[in-house]
């Protein structure tokens, strides 16, 4: 019986990810086109980008 412990973290995200997108109410229709998809979606990893550059010369 294999535990699901390592399996949690990537099915709370597939879960997550999946309710966000198919979540339409209180977002405005223009956010679930695909294009905005991808300008979020670069936004978040470049923000994510500038976040680890400021921790990595704080130190």
């Amino acid at each position: 019986m294999p535990s699901n412990a390592d399996q949690i973290p990537a099915g709370s995200f597939l879960f997550s990810w999946r309710s966000v997108r198919t979540k339409g109410d209180g977002v405005p229709r223009y956010f679930q086109e695909p294009r905005w998809k991808g300008l979020l979606l670069v936004a978040i990893v470049v923000g994510l980008f500038v976040v680890g550059l400021l921790l990595a010369l704080r130190r």
